[in-house]
């Protein structure tokens, strides 16, 4: 599978129309992945357990530096996990808010035994300030990771809605709904006539397995 890709208007047919294009992306990416492996798995950066769902069958572990995880540290220090090994690692939107990212990475590497997932946004506004530090190109994820795999989420078109969401935002209410309307109608058109994009997606995906 090179790229997972559905259109901004799928992303309202979704079961939780509440999340952006962005978390759809995610979430499927993870349970087509996530399907056929068992056992050990770290949630690295677990956030507001999106995916919790997806980790039935698995001997769950999620760590962050707060909030509702099963271990609390920092993920820009030594971890306490350093005896142990993983079947999976799970890094969903995690890198980008890590200071040390090459300390992170070379722990989730040394505690894997398995498979690492992850996802990194790359067009995206700024979330979770200030702890929002940097976007990841493919280029900065081979740095990082030995032996990874990168792909891209998401095209241009889903980056056009985005930008879209925040132009409306901030236009004149007069003007919303019409910019809302000429821009739907035009990526109905464009869309399927597109080829996901290494330049301008929304983010990657990346896989690392030993």
């Amino acid at each position: 599978m090179q790229n997972i890709h559905y259109g901004v208007l799928q992303c309202y047919g979704m079961k939780k129309p509440h999340w952006s294009c962005w978390r759809h992306l995610n979430y499927l990416f993870y349970q087509q992945h996530l399907s056929g492996l068992r056992g050990t798995l770290l949630d690295v950066g677990v956030g507001k357990r999106h995916l919790k769902n997806l980790f039935t069958g698995f001997n769950y572990k999620g760590v962050d530096w707060a909030g509702d995880a099963d271990v609390l540290c920092d993920l820009n220090a030594e971890w306490p996990f350093q005896k142990e090994k993983f079947d999976v690692i799970i890094c969903s939107n995690t890198l980008e808010h890590i200071k040390n990212p090459h300390f992170l990475a070379e722990n989730m590497l040394k505690s894997l035994r398995g498979t690492l997932l992850g996802t990194v946004p790359y067009i995206t506004k700024l979330h979770q300030e200030p702890h929002d530090y940097f976007r990841y190109t493919p280029y900065a994820l081979m740095d990082l990771l030995e032996g990874v795999k990168i792909y891209p989420l998401g095209s241009a078109i889903d980056a056009l809605h985005l930008i879209r969401k925040k132009v409306a935002h901030d236009m004149q209410p007069i003007f919303k709904n019409r910019l809302w309307h000429f821009v739907n109608k035009l990526t109905d058109r464009i869309e399927p006539k597109l080829d996901p994009s290494w330049q301008m997606p929304l983010g990657y995906w990346f896989m690392v397995k030993k």
